[in-house]
């Protein structure tokens, strides 16, 4: 995991091996924001979290890069210890760069290790083929057709 300062600049990579020190890094980096989620889907570009059926759903939306560094913290920590599967919702991502493409990333490895199903819901061609550019095409399940709740 790239750890990054106040204004993104990377400043150490460690490796992650265990949830619980995930959660720990997860609650560190949310104690270091120092702007407040956007959740609002009104604005251009977000991520929003929220308890879904028995999991997670998590929607991502407009342009995803790393300007969502406080959100994509955020939504990691209310990840981190919940139960039960996690649907990313991609459908109304316009652009997504390397940072977004790592929340993506980090939320299913997350999720595998402790044994969370992670689906992707209603990717656009344009972000497949981004998974398929990292070898990643295939690991993520994919839904189509079903819209946000």
């Amino acid at each position: 995991m790239l750890i990054a300062d106040d204004v993104g600049e990377p400043v150490q990579t460690i490796a992650l091996h265990s949830l619980e020190a995930q959660t720990s890094c997860a609650l560190l980096i949310l104690e270091w924001s120092i702007e407040s989620a956007m959740s609002d889907e009104d604005v251009a570009s977000g991520i929003a979290y929220r308890p879904h059926e028995d999991g997670s759903l998590v929607t991502l939306w407009g342009e995803v890069d790393a300007a969502l560094r406080t959100e994509a913290s955020e939504a990691m920590t209310f990840l981190v210890g919940r139960h039960g599967p996690v649907v990313i919702d991609v459908e109304r991502v316009s652009f997504i760069d390397s940072a977004g493409i790592a929340f993506v990333l980090q939320v299913y490895m997350i999720g595998r290790e402790a044994g969370q199903p992670v689906t992707l819901r209603n990717p656009t061609r344009e972000f497949e083929d981004m998974l398929a550019i990292i070898g990643m095409d295939g690991e993520i399940e994919i839904t189509r057709g079903v819209t946000a709740a």
